[in-house]
């Protein structure tokens, strides 16, 4: 399956949100949408579950205008948005039945996954009870229920300790590994850098890069690389340093790899190593949208 977005195009008044976006995220595979605040990410995820209307574009699941009817989307928001003072079965009774779930079918499968993750003889409890964790295991049940194609990830480990982190890291995987097209948004870059393959940076609402996130990586450090050294360097013919490091220089050529390397023999300097430049995602997202923005 795949979920297919072009052109898309949303204006709040005179105020254009979102310009001439276009993606496509597959199942089997986590997609990145990721951008600063205000870049309007949030205004393409609720038109993505029909909340908001586009004003222009496409949004298609396998070529076929997405639709609540024909595709169960699921959506784990960043700020937990069920009824505290409520009792955790009859929130997740009601849940699934909006999936289009009968009663029987519901009370099975909501069993089955508060067996799964250990809250079970929970279920009579108000959710006010539970830990923070548990609290974000009841939300990502219920993004589980009745067989989704498609779940939208928005945050989801804002506030998470690291055992809890863990479990959600498994439940990503797991849902990934079942064909489900999982849509990935947070500002936490190495999450973004386990999980997604493909990625989209937006700011302002427009396009600033997108991609296979090796690509961009190569793409962005193409004729970069770390000379490690002992050794003072105060210039190279065929290279610009970028800066000196602790373990010695980043540089870029400006002609070959062997003609750098012809360089360093002729100046007799003494290299430990030369290595391609290994830039995080983190690094790119600042490079894209802006310092200001970090």
């Amino acid at each position: 399956m795949e979920l297919i977005v072009s052109g898309l195009v949303k204006k709040f008044d005179e105020k254009i949100a979102v310009e001439n976006i276009s993606f496509t995220a597959h199942s089997g595979k986590a997609f990145g949408l990721l951008g600063p605040n205000g870049s309007g990410k949030t205004t393409i995820l609720r038109m993505i579950m029909q909340i908001v209307s586009k004003d222009s574009g496409s949004i298609s699941i396998d070529g076929k205008e997405i639709s609540h009817n024909d595709v169960n989307i699921s959506y784990l928001p960043e700020v937990r948005a069920l009824f505290i003072d409520e009792k955790i079965s009859t929130q997740l009774y009601y849940l699934a039945s909006l999936k289009g779930l009968n009663k029987k079918d519901s009370v099975k499968e909501v069993d089955t996954y508060l067996k799964e993750f250990g809250l079970l003889g929970r279920k009579k409890d108000k959710l006010k009870s539970l830990s923070k964790g548990n609290q974000q295991k009841i939300q990502i049940i219920q993004a589980l229920l009745g067989n989704p194609k498609l779940i939208i990830l928005d945050e989801p480990f804002s506030g998470l300790d690291p055992v809890n982190a863990q479990f959600l890291k498994e439940k990503i995987n797991e849902m990934v590994r079942k064909d489900i097209i999982v849509l990935f948004t947070s500002h936490q870059m190495n999450y973004i850098e386990e999980f997604c393959d493909d990625i989209i940076i937006i700011k302002d609402g427009k396009e600033k890069i997108k991609g296979s996130i090796t690509k961009i990586k190569e793409n962005k450090t193409k004729n970069q690389y770390d000379i490690v050294t002992n050794e003072k360097i105060k210039n190279l013919n065929c290279a610009t340093i970028i800066r000196e490091n602790n373990s010695g220089y980043f540089v870029e050529i400006n002609t070959t790899y062997n003609e750098l390397l012809k360089e360093i023999i002729e100046k007799k300097i003494q290299c430990l190593e030369i290595k391609k430049h290994d830039i995080s995602l983190f690094d790119i997202f600042v490079q894209e949208v802006g310092k200001e923005n970090e």
